[in-house]
């Protein structure tokens, strides 16, 4: 199955909400990103949950948050191989 890129997200930061997830905040560099839509890192497939806005009030930034209801482990050992970088932003897993 082909993959479809739709959008391409510069990452940043990796972090755990208690209740919600594991957030990977970046910017979107192109295209428009869903929930639903799915990242790979290191071959596997995350499913984006939640897009949300994640606001630095004190430094008066924003970026855009990707919520992954994973495993927390495994999810940020793979995410610390691409923070900096842009990955892409597929339909299917």
């Amino acid at each position: 199955m082909l993959l479809s890129t739709v959008a391409q997200f510069k990452t940043s930061k990796c972090f755990s909400i208690v209740g919600i997830g594991q957030v990977l905040t970046g910017n979107i560099i192109e295209g428009v990103i869903d929930a639903g839509y799915y990242i790979q890192l290191d071959g596997i497939s995350y499913k984006i949950d939640s897009v949300e806005a994640v606001d630095y009030v004190s430094r008066g930034e924003s970026e855009t948050g990707l919520i992954f209801d994973v495993a927390p482990n495994e999810f940020q050992t793979s995410v610390a191989n691409v923070l900096g970088q842009i990955i892409s932003i597929t339909t299917l897993p």
